[in-house]
């Protein structure tokens, strides 16, 4: 390989959700691949152990955030004359040479679902650099046509999710107490307006099931402020906040149904724990999940959800049609978004990037 690389590893300062994941699984896919030639980077700032040591990330620079990004993080790559790769969160405006991930490209769909700020932000510099940058993947087909559809015409490669952060665990799972000897159906996501868990939940309370309704993830401060949560006082939905990974894999494996009612996403990780876990799917009949998880959930419209005790049946006959005992490691969701998968997808994108590099040493 002729470039030297250096990764944006801003998500190791974050909390890990979907998006961090994705960004951390690359990371070490990209370490594998380049070896000796890559160098992973973050701002100041809190980093878990076990990640900084992994990948060896080194903190530079003065600012954080987006500043981190437009400012400490181009004018490092460009001393070190290195290929910029940014996983997630936005690329630098002013920096050619960066191969960039788009997750999805909600706010522009949905604008009022967030801050006022991050939605700004996000549409100004996604719109100065698509056209510009070396090189864009997305995660997801769907997500590859809305970028086209809303940007412009561009070549776009695909890197998807991966399943690979649920197959090295080694830590036993644990079910939270407040779940002990509880049937409970599971939602997972961050509480925000376009994960949609609000019409879930009055569905649930009108609908009345034999089960609890679990709900695990925090609200997140990019979206728009949703106090609707607080008023529901209801003895049969749990909250459970964030959870480590060990005590959300014992929810996966004890869910009497599964629960993805989004109205957008760009891939959607979680009905593909779910799956992992063997935990019968009820998905939004969206786009991306029609796409991804084709036959194996059940799907329907997220702006009328309802029949919730339909919707647990059906999904627990589909799982028994599909039924090997424990987890799946044969499921050909599990084969098909594999390390190995991603591995492949980024190799592709770096080997036919750096045999045309010397074109754009010059640029």
């Amino acid at each position: 390989l002729n470039m030297k690389y250096i990764v944006n590893c801003r998500y190791a300062t974050q909390q890990a959700t979907g998006v961090q994941r994705f960004a951390y699984e690359c990371s070490l896919n990209v370490a594998e691949i380049l070896e000796k030639n890559v160098e992973f980077v973050a701002p100041k700032g809190k980093i878990e152990k076990k990640i900084k040591s992994t990948l060896n990330i080194k903190q530079i620079g003065i600012f954080k955030g987006h500043l981190w990004e437009q400012i400490d993080l181009p004018l490092y790559c460009f001393f070190k004359k290195s290929l910029l790769i940014s996983f997630c969160s936005l690329p630098p405006i002013f920096y050619k040479k960066t191969i960039y991930t788009i997750h999805d490209l909600a706010y522009f769909r949905y604008p009022d679902f967030f801050n006022a700020v991050y939605s700004f932000i996000y549409k100004i510099v996604i719109k100065l650099t698509f056209k510009n940058i070396l090189s864009i993947n997305t995660v997801s087909e769907f997500t590859k046509s809305e970028a086209i559809d809303l940007l412009g015409n561009r070549q776009i490669d695909i890197v998807n999710n991966s399943i690979n952060h649920m197959v090295n665990q080694n830590q036993k799972s644990q079910l939270p107490t407040v779940l002990k000897d509880k049937k409970f159906l599971l939602v997972v996501g961050s509480l925000d307006p376009r994960k949609n868990t609000l019409s879930l939940i009055r569905s649930f309370i009108k609908e009345k099931t034999d089960y609890y309704l679990v709900i695990v993830g925090d609200k997140n401060k990019v979206f728009a402020k949703n106090d609707d949560f607080l008023k529901i006082d209801d003895k049969k939905i749990i909250f459970t906040g964030y959870l480590e990974d060990f005590k959300l894999r014992a929810c996966y494996e004890n869910a009497e149904c599964f629960f993805y009612p989004s109205l957008y996403e760009g891939f959607g990780i979680p009905p593909l724990e779910a799956i992992f876990y063997n935990a019968p799917l009820a998905i939004s009949d969206i786009p991306v999940h029609k796409e991804i998880f084709k036959n194996y959930a059940v799907f329907y419209d997220p702006n009328d959800i309802k029949n919730l005790n339909e919707l647990i049946k059906i999904s627990q006959i589909l799982k028994e049609k599909n039924k090997k005992n424990g987890i799946r490691s044969d499921h050909p969701l599990v084969i098909k978004y594999s390390k190995e998968n991603q591995k492949n997808q980024l190799k592709k994108i770096i080997f036919s990037l750096d045999s045309s590099s010397s074109r754009y040493q010059n640029k």
